[in-house]
């Protein structure tokens, strides 16, 4: 079998929008290992991207608005503003932005758009400076967990219209934009190279969930003057960032809640000095209940089905996943701390109020040639050579429909005692 029919059985498989078909991933593997490939031959096959498709219209330079967009994950149907930059080469890997628009989570259609639309509008200079291709969703019901499932299926899309570089893909937002990037840096920074929050933020310092942000670099603008308590919390948490000497520049300005259009190319700047790192030497994971994001909102229960067959994954934080307890008490989260020590091949962790737990590893993080010892809590829970898995490394692929989440096998361990020793404080 050629390389390209070889690349499009990958597609077929981890692409979201094709129905799920029974054994297809047994069979996939069945195929390659007939062909003679290992783990290392297949990164070369998803290194080069989904197939594209992209419509015939598509135009650099230009403003490309009301784009239809329909959600994986539910029946919730958008649209986006798009724009490609006047310096667009489609033969190199792009970085891509998205903007989430201000506004609340009860607009009108056509406010949604056009908020969307005048959010974009003030990033085009920069798009054409730095080559980010720009999309913007519109959203009629705010940034929750539809947002993620607007965010995810909009990434998913142009991913095959674009060949877009899987760890150049940044996130902004301005007022409720603000606070899904706040959130996203939270609950999802491993799909991010970096996030900007502008204007937005609640006190994450006094919910206790600071320590997330280890997971991925943050460049914050907002005014002296911001309404709704927005400027008391960013100073906290700009305190706090300071202290632990977390990758994250925090920039008050001399205003209100508004756009501070001198710190736009500065925000490009540190994206560009920030792309994705999935083997990063440490990781921080929390869990609370929920394996998966879906609609807590009773209000919107008559208009939106969730598909119970694809949920948003949740838990997941570069190679180390956390799943949900039912039985963690009201007001606990797990809580781990995962550490590399490559040059003896270890990984030391260090867990709360968690029983079992998942270490996603490739080439870059440990040595698959020698024996990985992992450590939980001061003791030796593994120590063995690992096995290469093609079935672990497309199924993640497909998963999160994360053309960069490479990962060569997937390790389940489960934490002796009750892992309930306390972890004070993280060492950035």
């Amino acid at each position: 079998m050629n390389d390209q029919a070889l690349r499009q059985h990958i597609d077929a498989y981890c692409s979201p929008r094709q129905s799920d078909i029974p054994n297809a991933l047994s069979k996939l593997c069945r195929t390659l290992y007939q062909e003679g490939l290992t783990c290392k031959d297949v990164e070369q096959f998803l290194a080069k991207g989904p197939l594209l498709s992209p419509p015939a219209n598509l135009q650099e330079g230009k403003l490309l608005g009301r784009i239809p967009l329909q959600c994986l994950h539910l029946n919730y149907q958008t649209t986006f503003f798009l724009y490609i930059p006047r310096n667009y080469e489609a033969s190199k890997p792009s970085s891509l932005l998205i903007i989430g628009h201000g506004g609340n989570g009860s607009m009108s259609k056509s406010y949604a758009e056009s908020t969307a639309q005048y959010a974009i509008q003030d990033w085009i200079s920069i798009a054409d400076q730095y080559g980010f291709i720009l999309a913007a969703p519109a959203t009629s019901r705010g940034w929750g967990n539809i947002g993620y499932s607007i965010v995810s299926s909009l990434r998913s899309l142009l991913q095959r219209w674009f060949r877009l570089n899987p760890h150049r893909m940044y996130l902004t937002g301005h007022s409720m934009g603000g606070h899904l990037s706040w959130r996203s840096a939270l609950y999802i920074g491993d799909w991010w190279g970096a996030v900007a929050p502008m204007s937005g933020g609640y006190d994450y310092v006094q919910k206790g969930l600071m320590a997330m942000l280890s997971n991925v670099p943050g460049y914050v603008t907002f005014g002296s003057q911001e309404p709704y308590g927005i400027a008391e919390s960013n100073r906290n948490m700009r305190s706090w960032l300071q202290a632990h000497g977390f990758e994250w520049i925090v920039q008050e300005k001399s205003g209100g809640h508004e756009i501070f259009h001198d710190e736009l190319p500065k925000v490009a700047e540190f994206f560009q000095r920030h792309p994705r790192n999935p083997y990063r030497s440490q990781v921080w994971g929390e869990a609370w209940h929920a394996e998966a994001w879906t609609e807590p909102d009773k209000q919107w229960a008559r208009y939106h089905q969730w598909h119970p067959h694809r949920p948003i994954p949740n838990g997941m934080f570069h190679w180390l996943r956390l799943y949900a307890d039912t039985n963690l008490a009201p007001g606990k989260r797990q809580k781990v701390l995962a550490k590399l020590d490559k040059l003896a091949n270890h990984i030391i962790l260090k867990a709360e109020n968690t029983h079992k737990l998942s270490l996603y590893l490739h080439p870059e993080l440990v040595d698959f040639d020698q024996e990985l010892s992992i450590y939980a809590n001061g003791q030796l829970i593994f120590q063995e050579l690992l096995q290469p898995d093609i079935a672990t490394l497309l199924s993640t692929v497909k998963e999160f429909d994360d053309w960069g989440r490479i990962f060569w096998t997937r390790l389940d361990l489960r934490i002796p005692g009750n892992g309930s020793p306390r972890i004070s404080q993280i060492v950035a």
